[in-house]
């Protein structure tokens, strides 16, 4: 959550995401704690009060990944009292770190995503080779899924379309459409590799559902609705998903639900736990743990019970897979800056870094292990950025 106050310092503009590329932006009283909902939109950031506090100023992108800087007037209360207005069109980039001068002049600056899918082979050791890339588009390849063959799922962004499913081999050869532009999201093997599950729908909305693609027709059939799951997981035989949700008092816990909606609860944490994923085996889930402003690699049986944390110290990691050994679990952590990838050991806890990135202009995600246990495909972003200025037009001054 980022936020900003007005210039009288009677509102604070905040933005929330649950995950994903939905963020909300929102005011709160300082005063009387009151909230209000102010609009939605794709990466939202950075909200600013405009002059005389009269509208918030935020950057973000369209629902096909354009990038905007949005105004939405508010009234003495906070609350949004206007429609949505494109202040700023910037087609091929993110406007992020808005910043108004006294004299009506805006700062911003717009990033630019080089966000492909690479990947690393694993030796005996836990190292990893020379990363190599495997898809170099202007779009954000995201997500990938490994099926039992050796094919790989993902997601792909592209400005100025919807999101869309793909799938290729792990050498990055042979890539074809599954699911065109708009149709679904978060794709997931199945454990004979003949169909793919995905999310249908807008992120947030209350009609996204699951659905299964078959592969020899590329027909989707609806299996049920996703009702608040957030990031569900397929368990390794198939036949139930496991997911965490926000509690009632604000908390994330994460459940199990088997296809015919029945849930149970699987673990839950003073602070926050999250992001499960299954062990090859189905016994374990790896789950993503909060502390402070860190996230650690916890693990929890997946009958239920305690969660054992896995990592300390500070810094972020965000676990995706686990190896077919059924002990390492693959995570992406950020270490001083910098973010690689990592596995950690469920019964030592060892800790082994794969890659050997540098720079902190960027990021890795999702890492995707084989079933070999030979090589991981995972997101690669290089990020880059211009600073810009504007000047509001007199109205808004």
């Amino acid at each position: 959550m980022r936020s900003s106050s007005c210039g009288i310092g009677r509102h604070v503009a905040f933005v929330v995401s649950l995950g994903g590329w939905k963020t909300d932006v929102w005011t709160v009283d300082v005063e009387s704690g009151e909230t209000n909902f102010v609009d939605t939109s794709p990466y939202a950031s950075d909200p600013i009060f405009g002059p005389g506090d009269r509208a918030l100023i935020w950057g973000g992108t369209t629902r096909t990944g354009n990038g905007r800087m949005f105004r939405r007037a508010i009234d003495a209360q906070g609350k949004p009292a206007g429609a949505l207005e494109t202040l700023l069109p910037m087609e091929a980039g993110i406007v992020e770190g808005l910043s108004l001068a006294a004299n009506g002049t805006l700062a911003f600056m717009v990033r630019g995503l080089d966000a492909n899918l690479w990947a690393t082979d694993v030796g005996a050791s836990g190292r990893g080779s020379e990363p190599i890339r495997l898809t170099d588009d202007l779009s954000r390849n995201t997500r990938p899924d490994y099926s039992i063959d050796g094919r790989v799922a993902y997601l792909v962004n592209a400005v100025g379309s919807l999101p869309a499913v793909w799938m290729m081999r792990d050498d990055g050869s042979d890539r074809r459409p599954v699911v065109p532009d708009g149709g679904a999201t978060d794709p997931q093997w199945d454990p004979a590799g003949k169909r793919i599950l995905v999310v249908r729908g807008e992120a947030g909305s209350a009609g996204r559902e699951l659905a299964w693609v078959d592969l020899a027709s590329l027909r989707l059939t609806s299996i049920a609705p996703v009702n608040g799951m957030q990031s569900p997981r397929l368990s390794p035989d198939g036949t139930s998903l496991a997911f965490f949700s926000v509690d009632q008092d604000g908390r994330l816990s994460v459940s199990v639900s088997s296809f015919d909606g029945a849930r149970r609860r699987i673990a839950t944490d003073p602070e926050a736990v999250s992001y499960p994923a299954w062990s090859r085996d189905g016994a374990w889930l790896a789950v993503e743990v909060k502390r402070g402003d860190s996230t650690q690699v916890g693990v929890v049986s997946a009958a239920g019970g305690p969660v054992v944390l896995l990592t300390s110290g500070r810094g972020q990691s965000f676990l995706h897979t686990w190896a077919p050994d059924n002990d390492r679990i693959a995570f992406a952590g950020q270490r001083d800056g910098v973010w690689n990838l990592y596995t950690v050991s469920r019964s030592t806890r060892a800790m082994t870094q794969v890659t050997f990135f540098k720079s902190s202009t960027g990021y890795v995600r999702y890492p995707a292990w084989s079933s070999t246990g030979s090589r991981i495909v995972f997101e690669r972003a290089i990020e880059t950025a211009n600073v810009w200025t504007m000047t509001l037009p007199p109205e808004e001054r």
